[in-house]
């Protein structure tokens, strides 16, 4: 049976009841925020997110509705600031050996051309994915004569 009519009846109910500052509003951002930090960046900004997050309620309703099953979700949000904030530093101390260095990373590199450091400066992580890793090319000091 697909109660996907009932599902979008009662999200629309919900959404009529949301107000700035209350709970549920608080409910919305948070799963909004989630939903929104599995995106990529061609995603990255939604104007109207209700239908993306009730086409991701539903498919969650139909998954453990087959399974008869409670579903489960833990709260990672600590530990994902945890690993972000663990990449903003590595990527720090790389750039800071690159700047102690004297040498300069070629404009031509996928490090320069991906901007590693400034998404990892916004906390734009998502985009990662869509990014090359290639390592960093430094262009070596010319010999002298």
């Amino acid at each position: 049976m697909d109660n996907a009519l009932t599902m979008e009846y009662a999200f629309h109910r919900f959404l009529r009841r949301v107000a700035e500052g209350t709970g549920d509003a608080a409910m919305i951002e948070a799963m909004v925020g989630r939903i929104m930090g599995q995106k990529r960046s061609e995603a990255a900004y939604l104007w109207d997110p209700s239908s993306n997050l009730l086409e991701e309620m539903k498919q969650l309703s139909r998954v453990t509705a087959s399974r008869g099953k409670q579903l489960v979700i833990p709260d990672a949000a600590d530990n994902l600031r945890i690993c972000e904030s663990k990449i903003r530093e590595c990527i720090e101390a790389i750039e800071k050996v690159i700047r102690d260095s004297g040498l300069e990373v070629s404009g031509n590199s996928a490090y320069t051309k991906s901007d590693i450091p400034a998404l990892a400066r916004d906390g734009r992580f998502s985009t990662w994915s869509e990014r090359s890793w290639r390592p960093s090319r430094l262009i070596s000091p010319r010999k002298r004569i």
